[in-house]
């Protein structure tokens, strides 16, 4: 049996779609209080995410020892997305410096020297320096004496995150270098580039080297002299 609308019902049933598709489902706010304007509206926010800089050496996410990764993507946070232990894959498994006796997904590709451009571990030691520096743009672009004044930070506090940019430039510069020396060019994101604006770059191997250098030659007199930084 065949069923009939008819024009009134019809024109009837798109208008309720039409309203019940609209009702403000674009009015979305933030389910995490910790948006810029709240984390850089004081020193100690700008100490945290300082903090979340350098952690970014060691830590995978913001709940130890799992929940709430820096980096998704289906890749294992415990094993995938750690900078230390992917580095560590990277530069000594396919050596006969370490020895991989267990088979943990495709890590044993390491030793055997037959790992593929698909490799989970492969694919979280690349996101993560990038994750970082995306992390270290934001603070650079935070730390200006513009974003200074309009996030009304001043005085003493001002000079104070002011002296840390040379830190993070550093810190950039090293998740770069080991981009370089891991892939030998890399995804290349600065403080200039702002987040979903534009599809990031690539850069060779040349030029990234010549950025490197760059970077560390334009801090190196800027650096806080050794045990002079905050530590922990």
């Amino acid at each position: 049996m065949k069923s009939k609308l008819s024009i009134p019902a019809f024109i009837y049933a798109v208008i309720i779609f039409c309203t019940g598709s609209c009702s403000k489902k674009l009015d979305l706010n933030p389910v995490n209080a910790l948006t810029p304007v709240t984390v850089y509206s004081t020193a100690d926010g700008y100490l945290s995410v300082l903090a979340k800089i350098y952690g970014t050496l060691s830590i995978t996410g913001n709940q130890g020892p799992s929940g709430q990764p820096d980096i998704g993507g289906g890749l294992d946070e415990g094993s995938q997305v750690a900078f230390i232990r992917g580095f560590f894959n990277c530069e000594e498994l396919p050596t006969d410096e370490a020895i991989v006796a267990w088979n943990d997904q495709t890590i044993h590709d390491f030793h055997n020297l037959s790992w593929t451009s698909a490799d989970p571990f492969l694919k979280g030691i690349y996101a993560r320096p990038i994750y970082n520096i995306t992390l270290m743009n934001e603070y650079l672009r935070e730390s200006t004496d513009a974003s200074l004044a309009a996030n009304g930070i001043s005085g003493t506090d001002a000079s104070n995150i002011k002296e840390t940019v040379s830190e993070v430039r550093f810190l950039r510069a090293y998740n770069y270098w080991v981009m370089l020396d891991l892939f030998g060019k890399s995804t290349f994101i600065t403080e200039q580039d702002q987040v979903g604006t534009a599809l990031p770059k690539e850069i060779s191997r040349d030029s990234l080297f010549s950025y490197i250098e760059n970077e560390l030659l334009a801090i190196q007199t800027t650096l806080a002299p050794a045990k002079t930084a905050e530590y922990g």
